[in-house]
């Protein structure tokens, strides 16, 4: 199950995930108002840095993503999910504190803590001067934390998280481009879908998910998916017929269906693949059904 919920969770849009990583810092937030015995203020340098170093702790975690690979493939994808949320969860009860203690500092009120968590209005929190000159509740901190120090500090935690940020970036986008994890997570998905939905529902769901019609190559449109019991269909529309016509087209398209992971899954769950090529005219042109035991042939 936890699995189930992992992969769904890796599928959610990068400003759907931003969504989620903000409510879980707003949530660890509410609970660090609720639950945390610090009552002191915080001046601008050691909220700045600390601010920072929240910051870079946060894009640290990320790193876990560099796994997930060897995560799917050994069923633990969702340790790395636990990861990302529990940081997230962390970093905004940490978050909350000193933003609490900069809103007693600059407005006598830990209530402004929630200006941290609006755009814009979180520089109002860090700019504010403090209220009183001098105060016993100011939390001391360490010298490289404090004053021009902690500002310097604040300022190289925050490039360093940027620049391991563009380069995790760059990192994650080079290892979904490679076929193998792609299918691979494909292929665990397709199993999971047909172990909880039945193999029949799975086919359905994955020939409505096609937006059609699609241009594959220069002369081939893909016209339609259907899902029939357990057979899925391809409908090619194809422009001339010399390519399927050729020696070894219907070898070619079995061994593709083969070597693809996800097709294989649903091969190896009893399914089968077919697909059909009709020219200009509608007239079929070749149809190739691929099974479990061409596999093996």
């Amino acid at each position: 199950m936890l699995e189930d919920i992992a992969f769904q969770y890796i599928g959610v849009s990068d400003i759907g995930l931003r969504l989620v990583a903000y409510g879980l810092a707003v949530l660890g937030a509410i609970v660090a108002a609720a639950t945390t015995p610090i009552r002191g203020e915080l001046t601008r340098a050691p909220y700045f840095a600390f601010s920072a170093l929240i910051f870079l702790f946060s894009v640290l975690v990320q790193f876990v993503w560099l796994g997930s690979h060897s995560a799917i493939n050994g069923g633990y994808l969702w340790l790395l999910m636990a990861a990302d949320v529990f940081s997230s969860l962390v970093a905004g009860y940490f978050y909350g504190v000193i933003a609490m203690a900069r809103a007693r500092d600059a407005f006598g009120h830990a209530g402004y803590a929630v200006l941290g968590f609006v755009p814009l209005a979180n520089l109002v929190l860090l700019l504010t001067p403090s209220k009183k000159e001098t105060s016993t509740s100011t939390i001391q901190t360490h010298a490289a934390l404090s004053g021009g120090i902690g500002i310097l500090s604040g300022f190289v935690a925050i490039s360093l998280g940027s620049i391991l940020s563009s380069s995790l970036t760059a990192m994650i986008d080079t290892l979904a481009e490679s076929s193998d994890t792609e299918s691979t997570a494909l292929s665990i998905s397709m199993e999971q879908m047909i172990q909880s939905q039945s193999l029949e529902m799975s086919l359905e769901l994955m020939a409505e998910e096609v937006a059609v019609p699609l241009r594959v190559d220069e002369v081939t449109t893909l016209l339609m998916v259907k899902a029939e019991e357990r057979t899925l269909r391809y409908i090619y529309s194809i422009d001339g017929t010399s390519g399927v016509n050729s020696d070894g087209f219907e070898a070619n398209v079995v061994q593709q269906m083969c070597e693809y992971k996800p097709m294989r899954a649903i091969l190896r769950a009893g399914g089968q693949i077919e697909h059909i090529y009709v020219g200009a005219s509608g007239d079929k042109l070749a149809a190739v059904t691929v099974a479990e035991e061409r596999c093996h042939n």
